[in-house]
């Protein structure tokens, strides 16, 4: 559906703000892991220094792993929330029946 000025939007289709704020999470880290292996291609080809690039390695490296633990995390939330309503999904309703 698309956007319709002077029209109320369907406030049951709204994301969970922990599912947007994963996806923000997992994009860090894709953006941080991409920073890494390019470091590393630089460390390798010899086009940068090999110290600064090795710290930028390690540094964004770092990142990216606690921002997609942190992203694993709100997934995980979301999936115990699910749990704990006693709501299950409807693939698990159609398999269980």
């Amino acid at each position: 559906m698309e956007f319709e000025p002077g029209v109320p939007r369907d406030n049951s289709t709204r994301i969970p703000q922990h599912v947007l704020q994963g996806s923000l999470w997992m994009r860090l880290g894709f953006i941080a892991f991409s920073i890494a292996a390019a470091a590393l291609v630089a460390l390798f080809s010899g086009d940068a220094p090999p110290f600064k690039a090795l710290v930028w390695a390690i540094v964004a490296g770092a990142t990216g792993a606690f921002a997609f633990r942190r992203s694993w995390m709100l997934v995980n939330r979301d999936d115990a929330s699910i749990v704990t309503n006693g709501t299950q999904p409807a693939i698990a309703r159609a398999t269980t029946t």
